[in-house]
């Protein structure tokens, strides 16, 4: 019985099988290649690290609604540079620092000429204590 006749029906053991009978036939030459496709974007120009470090925001007591700013010594940084930064630990086993439905926190960077400032606001109607917590934070331009 040949499997690749019309109309025979065969179970999957079969077929695999009279497939794997077959042996490929030459290969032949290779086609002409497709036409070039459109040209990807433009890499972005690379970033150079101007600055970075670590920096502790200190404990202190904040009423409702205040600020506290924060500056930290950057040699060459300039207001158009970015700052990236980062918790250096869990900030939320920290008093003031833990969530709560309230948010009392938010804490902002920005860049000035040769330095950095962090800014502590405390979002809440009533004073809170902030505890000690660790930044890590890179100025790129």
């Amino acid at each position: 019985m040949d499997p690749f006749v019309k109309g025979v029906l065969l179970t999957a053991d079969q077929l695999n099988a009279a497939f794997a009978s077959l042996s490929p036939g030459p290969t032949g030459p290779p086609g002409p290649a497709g036409p070039a496709g459109p040209a990807g974007p433009a890499a972005p120009a690379g970033s150079s690290v101007i600055a970075s470090g670590s920096t502790t925001i200190t404990a202190t007591t904040l009423a409702g609604h205040a600020t506290q700013s924060y500056t930290v010594a950057a040699p060459g940084v300039v207001p158009t540079d970015v700052v990236s930064w980062s918790f250096a630990q869990d900030p939320t086993t920290v008093a003031g620092w833990t969530p709560t439905s309230a948010q009392p926190a938010s804490l902002f960077a920005y860049p000035g000429p040769d330095c950095v400032y962090f800014v502590l606001c405390n979002n809440n109607n009533s004073g809170v204590t902030f505890g000690n917590v660790s930044l890590n934070w890179q100025v790129l331009r």
